[in-house]
């Protein structure tokens, strides 16, 4: 059965009913940061639900209230989800507890067509780790990026900048870096090579107990939700930062989010077999003995150029692409280049559901945009 809210929702829209992603806002009337569902171009004022007759009488979850999500997120899988099947019975068109109130309406729906709306990080993040677990980026990165000619087994991930997280469509500084030349020497300037990382990042809600453990197959129950990260890097700075540490400053001025956190029961629809495991001999703690597999998910980046106005091809890293900066890509517009240059804008897009099938459209589960804009490096 196809769901169909009463609130105007184009079918394809990345924010489906069947959607309903977390995420915390302001708006220009009131500027405190607050937790809310999207719903199309609209949002769900969480902060100002709970306090309504509606969300006591029908719904007997908790709802900390909060300027993050963190302590939401704590109360674990199934209360998260219970929350947001909640909003998704107030949305559906056969519901009459909010179509047919126009005061709860007014109180707890934001249309960002006509409201100035604010996006903000999602939860206050005390730790970021960089996973490499992709076997298909790393064998065609081992011709550029020769360290990475390692097994999976241990897992490879390195403690990433915390600080260094911002929201979509926020403007990223070119930075500065400890560069050398083509004579060997050593100089500091706006680093020339400027790239892109596609990725997904995973928020986790529910803790555990110090020194308590979890089993790969139950690692998914504490997962809050997935956005897409845009992992900006400049491989200049990385090459002498890698050998044989890894990159430091390289990965550490930015990093952008999109904002809205999308669920795995959301997603669940869309789940997908995956390819065997390898290596064959990965430890038993690595083996995911229910084979719950992963999620059949669409990515496309465009690169809208500065001096063309044009998308560039769909790539995921030019690093790849380029061949470490020695191959250029000619764009569309027939500018060609290696890296992203000041005025460059990145956009990532993500989505579970097929635009051709009218019936997974209307059921499209959506990340909205990672975007940002390159700026021109700040003065020595």
């Amino acid at each position: 059965m196809v769901l169909k809210s009463w609130l105007d929702v184009p079918e394809d829209h990345d924010f489906s009913i069947e959607n309903l992603p977390f995420g915390i806002f302001s708006t220009a009337d009131n500027v405190t940061p607050r937790p809310g569902i999207a719903i199309g171009r609209f949002i769900v004022d969480l902060a100002a639900l709970v306090d309504t007759e509606a969300f006591s009488m029908y719904c007997t979850c908790q709802f900390p209230y909060a300027t993050a999500l963190n302590s939401f997120a704590a109360l674990g899988r199934e209360t998260v989800n219970a929350v947001r099947m909640f909003v998704k019975y107030l949305l559906v068109e056969m519901t009459p507890i909010m179509r047919d109130n126009r005061e709860l309406r007014q109180k707890c729906i934001v249309d960002t067509a006509a409201v100035k709306v604010e996006m903000h990080l999602p939860m206050k993040i005390g730790d970021f780790t960089d996973f490499l677990n992709s076997r298909t980026w790393t064998n065609p990165g081992l011709t550029t990026l020769p360290h990475l000619g390692f097994r999976f087994n241990p897992p490879r991930a390195f403690t990433a900048r915390v600080s260094s997280l911002v929201t979509s469509g926020t403007p990223i500084v070119r930075p500065l870096g400890h560069l050398i030349d083509s004579n060997g020497k050593a100089y500091v300037g706006p680093s020339q090579q400027m790239d892109v990382e596609m990725e997904f990042a995973f928020f986790i809600g529910e803790g555990i107990k110090r020194f308590d453990r979890v089993t790969i197959d139950e690692a998914e129950n504490h997962i809050f939700g997935v956005v897409l990260l845009n992992d900006w890097s400049t491989r200049d700075v990385q090459a002498p930062e890698d050998h044989p540490f890894a990159a430091f400053n390289a990965k550490s001025f930015a990093s952008t989010i999109s904002p809205w956190v999308v669920s795995i029961d959301a997603l669940e629809p869309f789940r997908t077999k995956t390819q065997p495991q390898e290596p064959s001999d990965l430890l038993p703690y690595l083996t995911d003995k229910k084979e719950l597999g992963t999620f059949d998910i669409s990515i496309h980046m465009e690169w809208k150029l500065f001096s063309e106005g044009e998308d560039a091809e769909s790539i995921c890293s030019l690093v790849e692409r380029t061949r470490n900066g020695t191959k250029e890509i000619e764009t569309p517009g027939g500018n060609k280049r290696l890296y992203v240059q000041d005025g460059d804008e990145v956009i990532f897009t993500g989505w579970a559901g097929d635009k051709g099938d009218p019936t997974q459209a209307m059921r499209r589960v959506g990340f909205g945009t990672c975007e940002g804009v390159i700026v021109p490096a700040k003065p020595l």
